[in-house]
């Protein structure tokens, strides 16, 4: 994906990752896979304990903050 994880950490209900990515990645398509690939990784590992919380097609929410440094 031409990017390097160099931190991370979250709270009860969200995530933050400090990522280094190179200029000419579209941020909009990292995140897009990053929710995809770890919405199905999780899924699939935690389907039965996430059965009573998750019924909706979507893991993640859409919305997502972006901030340079």
């Amino acid at each position: 994906w031409r990017c390097r994880l160099l931190e991370f950490g979250g709270e009860a209900d969200h995530v933050h990752l400090l990522v280094e990515i190179h200029p000419a990645l579209n941020i909009s398509t990292l995140i897009n896979n990053l929710k995809t690939a770890s919405s199905r990784r999780i899924r699939n590992r935690f389907a039965e304990h996430l059965k009573p919380f998750y019924q909706k097609p979507y893991f993640w929410h859409r919305a997502y903050y972006v901030g340079s440094v």
